[in-house]
């Protein structure tokens, strides 16, 4: 039988936001849509300490290299 997960941490949740906000930005183009994202990562940002935004910065760094290690073995 599965358990009911439990709720998430919500400075997890901010520090996920930031995460998948950082990622977004190396992927956008337009230059609305860099403003809208950016204003959005600085908004997480005043959320969270500099340990938080420190640890959101090393997992994007972590995620892209993973990624690139995914393509390497197609």
């Amino acid at each position: 039988m599965l358990k009911a997960c439990k709720p998430v941490n919500p400075t997890n949740e901010k520090i996920v936001y930031l995460i998948n906000g950082l990622m977004a930005l190396d992927c956008v183009d337009d230059k609305k849509e860099k403003q809208y994202i950016e204003n959005a990562i600085y908004k997480s940002k005043k959320e969270l300490n500099i340990q938080e935004i420190i640890t959101a910065y090393h997992a994007k760094e972590y995620v892209l290299q993973y990624l690139e290690y995914l393509k390497s073995i197609k």
